[in-house]
């Protein structure tokens, strides 16, 4: 090419990334070639070389999957540090180097815990990582998708009459999750009393802000993940008739 020559430069599409701009030189920062045509000047004649280099800018988008599903009951995600925490976020960087890095963030809600990042919404396959913050290099396959998964807690239901822990196999179920709101408790039986339902076990109301679960009409009511609950059977002493009869 020559002084005052104008040339048009083209690129073929990079992989997984945006195409924005051209510039004059190698860095985001250089001076913008309007529409891809350049005119060579004097300077450049001078020179004897001018550099032109794409500019591209890769995508980074994650999402919370809560057991299964896509949302964030059981948690938010954030596509870096200071992004809003929610259900999905996602972000835009100039791509400046495949070296150059990002951290992405999951936070489990009270109830759930988080079981890793992945690559594909149905959370198959190995982890990518199992750090709630994954740091990743921008590589060079362009844009990045990834999904937290969070799952919520299986906490025991222990049942206990007096201090005995009773272990009968029909005493279900003996577990909960935060998702389980109301529990139909089993019914129980013990020669000489009548069962009058259970009653919580070790709580005050300090332990969760005064916000307890509650058993009514044989069902135990959750409000939120109390951990493991135990439950203790109340009964009322049966009476007898004693009937005597004379020869």
């Amino acid at each position: 090419a020559k002084v005052e020559e104008t040339v048009t430069l083209s690129h073929t599409a990079a992989n997984g990334f945006t195409f924005v701009k051209w510039v004059k030189g190698s860095a985001w920062t250089d001076a913008t070639v309007e529409g891809g045509k350049y005119t060579l000047t004097t300077a450049d004649g001078d020179a004897g070389k001018v550099t032109f280099s794409a500019a591209y800018e890769l995508t980074t988008t994650v999402y919370a999957v809560t057991d299964g599903t896509l949302g964030n009951a059981g948690g938010n995600v954030q596509v870096k540090t200071d992004a809003t925490a929610a259900a999905t976020s996602t972000a835009k960087w100039q791509y400046t180097s495949a070296t150059e890095k990002n951290t992405v963030i999951a936070t489990a809600s009270a109830g759930y815990s988080f079981g890793g990042w992945y690559t594909t919404s149905a959370l198959t396959g190995e982890a990518v990582s199992t750090n709630a913050s994954y740091e990743y290099a921008f590589g060079t396959n362009g844009n990045h998708v990834y999904y937290a998964k969070f799952t919520a807690n299986v906490y025991t239901i222990t049942y206990k009459d007096g201090t005995a822990v009773l272990t009968d196999s029909s005493l279900v179920p003996n577990t909960y999750k935060i998702t389980d709101t109301s529990i139909k408790l089993p019914t129980y039986a013990k020669t000489g009393y009548t069962f009058g339902g259970w009653e919580m076990v070790g709580w005050t109301g300090s332990e969760h802000g005064a916000t307890l679960p509650t058993i009514s009409s044989g069902s135990l009511t959750i409000n939120k993940a109390y951990g493991d609950i135990t439950v203790k059977a109340t009964w009322t002493t049966n009476s007898y008739t004693i009937e005597y009869v004379l020869d």
